[in-house]
């Protein structure tokens, strides 16, 4: 099998697009140096005794959950593709509503549990 059958090519139309591992690293730095310097630099203190900060604040918790919600979607899109992901998916996430579980474990895991079930019998 040559090296060209063996990578998945993406589909046309499936709107992924494949971005350097650079890009992407410097995509976070960006943000948590934007996020670093408006919150310590003297965005959130000049706020803090102003009375548009609740104002503010509730204006971007839907926003901020939002975001949360659209992160957490596109990866299981890309995460769960059968039926045995499918069901670690659902396994995790009825044990962290359940139970007070530091979700690293559960990472771990699932992880554990995936490469098992994904081992060549």
């Amino acid at each position: 099998m040559s090296d060209a059958a063996a990578k998945p090519e993406l589909q046309a139309g499936s709107g992924a697009t494949r971005v350097p591992a650079e890009v992407s690293i410097g995509q976070i730095f960006l943000e948590f140096l934007i996020i670093g310097a408006t919150s310590f630099g003297g965005v959130v203190p000049y706020l803090r005794g102003s009375l548009w900060r609740t104002s503010i604040q509730q204006g971007l918790a839907p926003v901020t959950i939002g975001l949360l919600l659209a992160g957490c979607f596109t990866m299981a899109k890309g995460a769960i593709f059968g039926a045995e992901t499918a069901a670690i998916a659902v396994g995790v996430l009825l044990i962290l509503l359940q139970y007070k579980v530091n979700p690293a474990l559960l990472v771990l895991g699932s992880a554990v549990v995936g490469v098992l079930s994904f081992m060549p019998k």
